[in-house]
């Protein structure tokens, strides 16, 4: 398998949570404290950090949360400013040379049954700022959410082995897109994190 530089991320991934913030009258600062769970999609092309043909066990939900603060205009409008780490992604697999393996058959060739065992990790973590417009009602609102985010990933590769090591970190911008409900000082969200360029990363949330 052939360790070239990972490509930037294209998708990334959904977040959903259950959000405490300290409630606020308009005009106000508040803080933004969110917790859940990130649903990975990975947009590796076959042959690119996974082997389908080969072992592989991918686990594509990882634990995640957001820490920041945030100004209310009104009672429908507000921005906020926040720490996210969306978590990691998590490959155990086994990988033959590129040339004992058909990407686009998806077949190994030759030494599959001796094909070494690999861990592979990719982690994202960066800044976000986004705007929310509330629809309020009696008790309860309705939300939705858009901006953008500005993200750092750190992928290693180790084989298990010979205990050989690589790792490749990059950085990279992201839209947002979102919505959800509130009730008091709690809300519930549901998250989606795009980024603009190539599909074939390991990961892609």
């Amino acid at each position: 398998m052939a360790y070239a530089d990972i490509v930037i991320v294209n998708w990334l991934a959904l977040l959903l949570g259950l959000v405490v913030t300290c409630q606020a009258q308009a005009g106000q600062l508040y803080l933004d404290a969110a917790g859940g769970v990130s649903l990975f999609q990975v947009t590796a092309h076959d042959g690119d950090y996974i082997q389908r043909d080969l072992p592989h066990d991918l686990s594509l939900k990882s634990a995640a949360y957001r820490v920041g603060v945030g100004w209310q205009f009104n009672e429908r409008w507000s921005v906020q400013g926040s720490y996210i780490n969306l978590g990691t992604i998590k490959q155990d697999a086994r990988f033959v040379a590129d040339e004992d393996y058909n990407p686009k058959l998806s077949q190994c060739l030759a030494n599959c049954a001796t094909a070494p065992p690999y861990k592979m990790t990719d982690a994202y973590r960066g800044w976000e700022l986004t705007a929310t417009r509330t629809f309020p009602f009696k008790n309860w609102s309705l939300f939705i959410k858009g901006g953008g985010a500005y993200l750092r990933h750190t992928f290693s590769i180790v084989r298990l082995d010979t205990a050989s090591f690589h790792e490749n970190k990059g950085r990279f911008y992201s839209a947002i897109v979102g919505g959800g409900v509130q009730y008091k000082w709690a809300y519930a969200e549901l998250d989606y994190y795009i980024s603009p360029g190539s599909p074939n990363s390991f990961m892609g949330h």
